[in-house]
């Protein structure tokens, strides 16, 4: 009797151990679930799950948006006249501007900057076939560096690219539209007179190349706040992929 019962209560402690077993796998697999998900959370967070292809077209979408809106901005009636990059005559020749103004002939100078301007807007739209061949153009290596670059890191990126093909592209637009208007004889007339005066620095007589390079500073300069905005402001991520690629650098 002893021994069936010894016997039975082996099975029985069998079963409780068991049970328990059982008990403890199970919640050491939901433990595990949980920790791995933390940590697929955590790395999703950071970036570890962006793959090069989502890099790559989360800065070709940042770019793009980027160039996108600041060639339509400046390139709209406006653009450079009515906004913080407007063209002025040269900071060294602002005292001949001053007499021009003091001997009531303002509107000369007036008529002289709306050129500049005029001609500042109709280049950029040039721009844009230059900065979509760019941007094909990334490779992984670039993209990366990019990213984690930080600020500006892709404006310095496509200014390097781009920079001296973009110049060649708004030189001769820049100098047709000033020709045409007759600034360009204007300007040459009044820096090699101010050039003669005694104690002065030679100005650059090349409006074309003093507007073209203007042109491309105000550029970049509008492309990196499209930049950093999308890098610090999420609001300004339009796309998914945008979200995805800026948001694992918050």
């Amino acid at each position: 009797m002893a021994v069936l019962f010894t016997f039975t209560g082996m099975k029985m402690y069998a079963k409780v151990f068991g049970f328990l077993f059982l008990m403890v796998s199970l919640w050491s697999c939901n433990e595990l679930q949980q920790v791995s998900k933390v940590v697929n959370d955590n790395i999703e967070k950071y970036g570890g799950t962006l793959s090069t292809t989502d890099i790559i077209s989360g800065l070709k979408a940042a770019l793009d948006k980027g160039t996108g809106t600041s060639i339509s901005s400046l390139s709209a009636n406006g653009g450079f006249s009515k906004s913080i990059y407007r063209l002025a005559i040269p900071q060294e020749a602002q005292n001949v501007t001053a007499k021009l103004r003091q001997y009531g002939m303002g509107k000369l100078v007036d008529d002289f900057e709306a050129k500049l301007n005029s001609a500042a807007e109709s280049a950029v739209p040039a721009a844009k076939t230059i900065f979509v061949n760019a941007i094909k153009s990334m490779t992984i290596e670039d993209a990366r560096g990019i990213l984690q670059g930080g600020s500006g890191a892709a404006t310095s990126f496509f200014e390097q690219k781009t920079r001296q093909n973009l110049y060649t592209a708004f030189y001769p637009k820049v100098a047709s539209v000033l020709d045409n208007s007759g600034t360009t004889k204007y300007w040459t007339d009044i820096v090699s007179n101010y050039n003669k005066l005694p104690g002065t620095t030679d100005l650059n007589d090349d409006l074309k190349d003093y507007t073209s390079k203007k042109i491309l500073d105000a550029l970049f300069d509008s492309i990196r706040k499209e930049e950093n905005n999308i890098r610090q402001n999420p609001a300004a991520r339009t796309s998914e992929i945008l979200k995805k690629v800026f948001g694992s650098q918050n």
